[in-house]
């Protein structure tokens, strides 16, 4: 094939593996690499590993996962839905009732809310097509956060109201070289060249990342706990993601009104969460409901046989005040 299309076999290697990846080829030992038959069912897998549904962020993985089952049956589809309940150990090894589905074809994809390290090695074994979001290096992720805009946003009224310090918590780990691509390490460097191209200010002690695991919103709290007892603090704060802000929260309504007085809060929240606060935020909103329809729009075109969409950049809904108004935060001198 490298000879007949003028190419080397690493290329033509690349090329067959990404094809499996999007459920158009498949490889059988002692068979060798087939074009993959259109399979008859009518029915849309969704997995969910149960270590998800009890984590921090579980409301967004629920949320996700009715979503795509909705959509699903909306098309005239069936959504079926496993929830691996076995511990995170044994989720290095396929479940076994959707593996048997996936093989006797009974199932046309799979829809996964999240694709974890532990599932993904035995997930893309499967003789169908997968797709989900992930932080894997190695999953090709049919959509990822516009963090780009998502900073332009907070930024842009930041400078509007002359608020030049700004502080960051997140869970994120900040990346040691750029070699490092994981999901979240995309979350840096638009920060970092928003903060420059607005000319807005940050210390390090003043960006709070890279937790041990533990509860987000117990990390949360404690880490605006620890920003404000600094002498010197920031006049805006930017929190990420909502699973973080729940604990940010908790701990302003325990400082009171010197903190939120003083302090613009840019917090990330998802579709159809409800955090009322009586102080002024800026919010910025993740769409569930267009991360489901990019997923669905990717697997349907694996399952036809079609070259899927490129990766899609999901934009944060525009940022917004609450209706509250409190005095703004004080300007520096």
């Amino acid at each position: 094939m490298g000879q007949l299309f003028g190419t080397t076999h690493l290329t033509v290697n690349r090329a067959l593996k990404q094809l499996m990846d999007e459920g158009l080829l498949e490889r059988k030992r002692k068979v060798g690499t087939t074009v993959r038959a259109l399979p008859t069912s009518r029915t849309i897998g969704i997995y969910v590993p149960h270590n998800f549904l009890s984590s921090s962020g579980s409301n967004y993985f629920i949320l996700l996962t009715f979503k795509l089952q909705e959509m699903i049956e909306a098309s005239g589809r069936h959504a079926q839905i496993w929830i691996d309940t076995r511990s995170p150990q044994e989720h290095h090894h396929p479940l076994p009732d959707l593996q048997r589905a996936a093989e006797h074809r009974e199932i046309l994809g799979f829809a996964v809310p999240i694709i974890g390290a532990w599932e993904y090695p035995w997930l893309r074994q499967l003789p169908v097509p997968i797709v989900g979001p992930s932080s894997l290096r190695e999953v090709r992720s049919p959509v990822e956060s516009d963090y780009d805009q998502l900073f332009q946003s907070y930024f842009r009224i930041l400078k509007q109201r002359k608020l030049q310090h700004v502080a960051l918590i997140t869970p994120f780990p900040r990346p040691k070289s750029k070699k490092e691509l994981l999901e979240w390490h995309k979350f840096f460097e638009p920060y970092d060249d928003n903060l420059r191209d607005f000319d807005l200010k940050t210390r390090r002690e003043w960006e709070i990342t890279c937790a041990p695991p533990c509860d987000h919103a117990t990390y949360g709290r404690h880490a605006l706990l620890e920003l404000w007892k600094q002498k010197q603090r920031p006049q805006a704060l930017v929190v990420y993601p909502e699973t973080v802000v729940l604990g940010v929260l908790q701990a302003i309504w325990e400082l009171g009104p010197e903190c939120w007085e003083n302090l613009q809060l840019c917090l990330h929240r998802n579709e159809s969460s409800v955090l009322p606060v009586p102080f002024p935020v800026l919010w910025a909103e993740t769409s569930v409901t267009e991360l489901a329809k990019c997923l669905l729009r990717s697997l349907d075109a694996r399952i036809e046989g079609r070259i899927a969409p490129s990766r899609t950049l999901l934009p944060f809904a525009k940022s917004k005040k609450n209706p509250a108004s409190p005095p703004l935060p004080k300007k520096q001198p």
